[in-house]
């Protein structure tokens, strides 16, 4: 499939660069922007405990809806341990 081969290669050339987070969060503060117009999706924000979230999908009720991008097998590994040996809300 083209499409496919196309996407494949894109991925791996912004990941070559290092663009690929980026890309990722930019295109997904879109996509949201769009489903949830009366919300507010903020990129690289403190938000939670550890540090900065990826993004943040802010609600005016008050609700939120936490993003972390994950592209390397070992920071998903680091990043469940520690979320397992603290306490959140």
């Amino acid at each position: 499939n083209s499409t496919l081969d196309g996407f494949i290669s894109l991925v791996k050339n912004a990941k070559g660069r290092n663009r690929l987070h980026g890309m990722v969060e930019e295109r997904l503060v879109h996509l949201l922007s769009r489903m949830h117009p009366d919300a507010a999706a903020v990129p690289e924000v403190s938000g939670v405990l550890g540090g900065r979230n990826d993004l943040i999908l802010f609600f005016f009720n008050g609700r939120r809806i936490v993003f972390e991008l994950f592209f390397h097998l070992a920071k998903y590994l680091r990043t469940c341990v520690y979320l397992n040996s603290h306490k959140h809300k």
